[in-house]
């Protein structure tokens, strides 16, 4: 019961802080951000949905803390600029989404319901390593895709090494210049 209350009072001050950084980039104009907060608490909204919904109950403490790694990565990182400021940020978070998704992938088959293979402790950490490696490559394909594609530099790359393009060519012409 104990754990209940603390879950509600994270949740409830993460939330008025999220709102809090949304009203203050929606009065700064920038809607991109705003966007980004309005993701955030529909992504915080997920596990008690799917407790709801579902039937599938996190545990107290591993609902807290997916509560604030969202927060961390998102209005942290994202927002308040700590992934350029804080060159450890992106490696701390990626640890801590690591250990995150494996406790997921711990329970993940005993919420499912299954019996026999689900309540072995072989199987469940098998799965729980396997299902933490898939999310977190999932993740950087993700990332690559987003910044090959759109130009969105979400890997956070602070040191360049080369720039290669057509349009740095001499003479314009289909050669590929280096920088």
């Amino acid at each position: 019961m104990k754990q209940r209350k603390l879950l509600s009072a994270i949740r409830g001050i993460l939330h008025i802080l999220v709102f809090t950084v949304l009203i203050g980039q929606l009065l700064a104009g920038k809607i991109g951000y705003v966007y980004l907060c309005t993701l955030t608490l529909v992504l915080m909204e997920l596990p008690g949905w799917a407790e709801r919904r579902l039937g599938i109950a996190m545990p107290g403490a591993m609902e807290i803390m997916l509560l604030l790694f969202i927060f961390s990565s998102e209005i942290l990182g994202e927002i308040m600029g700590c992934y350029t400021r804080y060159p450890c940020w992106d490696v701390l978070l990626h640890g801590i989404s690591g250990f995150l998704f494996a406790s997921i992938g711990y329970v993940l088959p005993q919420l499912a319901g299954r019996r026999g293979t689900g309540e072995r402790s072989v199987f469940r950490l098998a799965f729980s390593v396997c299902f933490s490696l898939s999310i977190g490559v999932a993740w950087e394909f993700l990332e690559w895709g987003a910044d090959a594609l759109f130009g969105l530099d979400m890997q956070k790359d602070t040191v360049i090494y080369a720039i290669h393009s057509v349009a740095l060519s001499p003479g314009r012409v289909n050669s590929v210049g280096l920088i």
